[in-house]
């Protein structure tokens, strides 16, 4: 995974839209919706034309989602 570390803090690893896409299993377009409604987490500007998502913030997102077994049981 090609991961970038901001700048103010280098300790912070980014994730780019392909390699987020590919995480979350959401469209490029269904990240922005969602970002809109503020269920997901913002970008952050990594320069005047592009963004990245905070990988520890990806990662607590996806934790806190549920899983699709938990759905099916809760809909039985």
């Amino acid at each position: 995974m090609s991961l970038i570390s901001v700048a103010s803090n280098p300790h912070v690893l980014v994730v780019r839209m392909r390699k987020l896409t590919a995480m979350v299993g959401l469209s490029r377009s269904s990240i922005y919706v969602f970002v809109s409604k503020g269920l997901f987490p913002a970008p952050v500007r990594l320069g005047p034309k592009a963004v990245g998502w905070r990988l520890n913030e990806i990662e607590e997102w996806l934790q806190a989602r549920p899983n699709s077994i938990d759905l099916y049981r809760r809909g039985k």
